[in-house]
């Protein structure tokens, strides 16, 4: 997904003016937390962007997200 669009792909368009590689992206992916329940997989991702706020997972949407675990 992310070589189609994305935070990812935008970063190297507009710093490197070219598409991000497959290979690129398993070569620099490192896996730091696994979660296999869908719901506690939400929550662990709804605190790591809280807590760390990381550069290439901001949303353009203007607005903060509610995390719905339950619908």
């Amino acid at each position: 997904m992310h070589l189609q669009n994305g935070s990812i792909q935008d970063h190297f368009l507009e710093s490197h003016q070219r598409k991000i590689t497959r290979t690129e992206i398993v070569d620099s992916t490192h896996i730091r937390y696994i979660e296999h329940d869908p719901i506690r997989l939400k929550l662990l991702e709804a605190l790591v962007i809280h807590f760390e706020n990381p550069g290439l997972n901001h949303q353009d949407t203007g607005q903060k997200r509610i995390l719905m675990l339950y619908s």
